[in-house]
């Protein structure tokens, strides 16, 4: 299983699950209870800012981390329903949140603190900079950094042999853009206003790793192997110093994808997220391999969820994955 981070949510997303099956709605209104008490608000409902807000609102960190978090991790539990579980899971950025609740490194209400804590203090970054995707690998974005004659630029993500993304200033980014419209280099800008994995993050360095050292002494042996987009490894060590890392450095997603490939080999590799956001990468990733894994994705954009996971399911038993309960989907 993988899990995205921010960038997959959208208005209503999920809300016809959240109707419908009993097991996703439990997990939505529990991070929905932890949600009001972190807040200290008694009237605030993330649930219904995932069902209610307008897309401009969900695309702030506040707001999007965290329904990104609560839809995965009530999908984690749905598909647990149906006998849908994971051998490996890998989280992007701040999706390592729901991941590290899926490889039981942490309980619910923990796992929700992190991701509260993180997109509260990553709000304050807010106008920092721009996120721009790229079709090159690491090497051949840094040559556009080169060209574009700024040292303000950073590497975010490598996601793929040819996507990677790169983030800082607007008026930096821009340069950039015009290098890659020059070089008709395929690019995209991403949606916010946040400049995330760059030295923007550093003005909550303090404050993040103390808000989250809560986490220093929950330590659990992983039920599920939990294999790091920090540094492309399995590891259990998730504490507030981690995080850090998490929110800092890039997001090496595309070795740990690798690595996920080479040490358990998965026949199916199963996107858990609001949207499909991550699948384009994973198979660019594994394209050279003998037998590539097939992938499968939970939910999309502006389609209903329940067609959605039925459609999942489908595709998980086509592929071999033994599924159960799932004749009283209607």
């Amino acid at each position: 299983m993988v899990f995205a981070g921010q960038g997959a949510q959208w208005a209503g997303c999920g809300k016809e699950l959240y109707d419908a099956e009993p097991a996703f709605r439990r997990v939505v209104d529990a991070v929905d209870a932890l949600g009001a008490a972190w807040r200290g608000q008694a009237g605030f409902s993330l649930r219904d800012a995932c069902f209610g807000a307008p897309q401009e609102r969900l695309d702030e960190c506040e707001l999007a981390q965290p329904v990104t978090f609560m839809i995965e991790v009530a999908l984690t539990e749905l598909l647990k329903t149906w006998g849908v579980r994971p051998g490996c899971v890998i989280g992007h950025s701040v999706g390592e949140a729901a991941a590290a609740y899926a490889a039981g490194l942490y309980d619910l209400p923990e796992a929700a603190g992190l991701a509260f804590h993180r997109a509260t203090l990553e709000q304050r970054t807010a106008r920092s900079g721009r996120m721009l995707a790229v079709g090159l690998n690491r090497s051949g974005a840094e040559q556009i950094l080169r060209e574009a004659g700024t040292r303000a630029l950073e590497i975010a993500c490598e996601n793929a042999p040819a996507s990677t993304v790169i983030c800082g200033p607007g008026e930096d980014v821009d340069r950039a853009v015009a290098v890659l419209e020059q070089r008709r280099v395929p690019h995209r800008l991403l949606r916010g206003n946040v400049a995330f994995h760059s030295r923007a993050m550093d003005v909550i360095e303090a404050d993040l790793r103390a808000s989250l050292a809560f986490l220093d002494h929950r330590r659990r042996r992983a039920g599920i192997p939990f294999v790091s987009s920090v540094t492309g490894e399995v590891t259990e060590n998730l504490d507030a110093a981690y995080w850090w890392s998490n929110v800092r450095r890039p997001v090496r997603f595309m070795a740990a994808v690798r690595a996920a490939a080479r040490d358990f080999r998965p026949d199916v590799v199963l996107e858990v997220s609001p949207h499909t956001t991550l699948t384009p990468a994973v198979r660019q990733i594994l394209a050279r391999e003998g037998q590539p894994p097939a992938c499968v994705r939970t939910l999309a954009r502006g389609e209903d969820p329940r067609l959605s996971v039925r459609q999942a399911l489908g595709a998980l038993s086509r592929a071999g994955v033994g599924t159960e309960n799932t004749a009283r989907m209607e």
